[in-house]
């Protein structure tokens, strides 16, 4: 069924990240959330080897959204202005480029209307990558409204991803939206390989059954072979974020006891992640209504 006006509403007003963490389901979708992020990056050692930073992360997606962003007429993007972005030096991301073209993540292509450029195109894999994890937000914010409404934006109107994955990126271009300092414990992880899987990795057994867990327990050996990485990087990390006082660690990682602080943080930031796809599902759907898709938003 079409989402009208009052439903709408009713989502925005909903999944905010202070009503996410007021709702007594909170830990519970965290809990789905974090496991769907993990089960769709198990098996997955190269990407998650590639993408699983936060740099990384962030220019994959920005190649995502100014492909979607052609769509309106933009120009395509290229090396030099992919250089230009300030997420890390030109030699940085001309080599992680490179590693996404070998991986079949990225394309580097004849422009159409000049032949004598090339740009920068994602692959559906890349593609479906982001839509995924947009997937896997859905369905869990589905959870707080009690009735399955948002899943379905995802199949139900094409346009949707290539709208809200661009106001999206307008936000955090601008500095509104990740902004480093407020999430201590995930601040200081995601600069690291794999950090974000690491703290997903601890919000989820944070949260098991629905209720805080501390301590927790994760296996540096299983880890580190979901995220492609060495088990003493992952030991390394740990033991860092240990000597920033963030966390304690005893056998291996069997036994990981978080600061009050970092307790927060997980909480916050990963309601905070929801709250940010959330936000830019409910605008995206404002702008397909206003853009004469009638089946999105009907007045009450």
């Amino acid at each position: 069924m079409p989402l009208d006006s009052a439903a709408i509403t009713m989502i925005s007003a909903g999944l905010d990240a202070a009503a996410m963490l007021a709702h007594p389901d909170f830990r519970s979708v965290v809990h789905g959330y974090t496991g769907q992020l993990l089960a769709m990056r198990r098996g997955e050692r190269l990407l998650n080897k590639l993408l699983a930073q936060r740099e990384r992360e962030m220019i994959g997606f920005l190649i995502l959204v100014e492909h979607y962003a052609t769509r309106e007429g933009k120009p395509p993007l290229t090396m030099n202005r992919l250089m230009a972005s300030g997420f890390g030096s030109p030699r940085r991301i001309a080599g992680f480029v490179q590693l996404l073209r070998l991986a079949g993540l990225v394309q580097n292509v004849a422009d159409p209307a000049d032949g004598r450029r090339r740009i920068l195109t994602p692959t559906e894999r890349l593609i479906s990558h982001h839509q995924n994890w947009t997937l896997a937000a859905l369905r869990q914010l589905d959870r707080f409204l009690g009735q399955p409404m948002l899943e379905a934006v995802l199949y139900r109107y094409p346009d949707y991803h290539a709208i809200a994955c661009c106001l999206g990126a307008e936000e955090i271009l601008q500095g509104k939206a990740f902004t480093i300092g407020h999430h201590p414990l995930v601040d200081f992880l995601t600069p690291y390989r794999g950090g974000h899987l690491i703290a997903a990795s601890l919000a989820h057994a944070a949260c098991a059954d629905g209720r805080q867990m501390n301590p927790v327990g994760l296996s540096y050996g299983r880890l580190a072979r979901r995220l492609g990485v060495s088990r003493s990087h992952v030991m390394n990390v740990f033991n860092a974020a240990e000597a920033s006082g963030l966390l304690t660690c005893r056998q291996a990682g069997s036994v990981i006891r978080l600061s009050p602080q970092s307790e927060r943080d997980l909480r916050h930031y990963f309601a905070y992640e929801l709250a940010f796809i959330a936000r830019h599902t409910v605008a995206a759907l404002h702008v397909l209504a206003a853009e004469g898709d009638s089946g999105v938003i009907q007045q009450a």
